[in-house]
């Protein structure tokens, strides 16, 4: 059975520190992503993410429907300021591939259960500040 999660940021906030570190190495192919705060989910247009492992990092992009692709990304190691500079793994979609808009995504995230489920925080970099938007939840295919 897939978990439960809250839709409250405090609770989501004791979760999301709770989680354990994540790693590149344990994330790849497709996990479904569901919105859990704030923005609306967009889980109902079966949105995902691919994850890659290439040579030297794992990239990816997001998918809506069957095959639109659209956001596309890479990861790297972070840190949560919010939470006293806590380890996260960063979905960064700073790509030239990528519109200006989406440029600026940063998302932070941690591991629940290893390769399989996620926790993540969806940020907004502007003016150099990264503004919290809300809690997201990505679950492996």
């Amino acid at each position: 059975k897939i978990m439960e999660f809250p839709r409250d940021n405090k609770d989501l906030d004791q979760l999301f520190l709770k989680a354990g570190k994540a790693h590149s190495r344990d994330i790849h192919g497709e996990y479904y992503v569901d919105m859990l705060t704030v923005i609306p989910s967009l889980r109902r247009f079966d949105h995902r993410k691919t994850f890659i492992h290439n040579k030297d990092r794992v990239t990816g992009y997001n998918i809506l429907f069957s095959k639109t692709k659209w956001g596309y990304f890479f990861l790297e190691r972070g840190k949560c300021k919010k939470f006293k500079d806590l380890d996260v793994l960063v979905i960064n979609y700073d790509q030239k591939k990528n519109r200006f808009f989406l440029k600026q995504i940063r998302d932070q995230i941690r591991c629940i259960k290893k390769g399989r489920l996620y926790l993540g925080r969806f940020h907004y970099l502007l003016s150099g500040k990264l503004i919290f938007l809300g809690y997201f939840s990505m679950i492996k295919k």
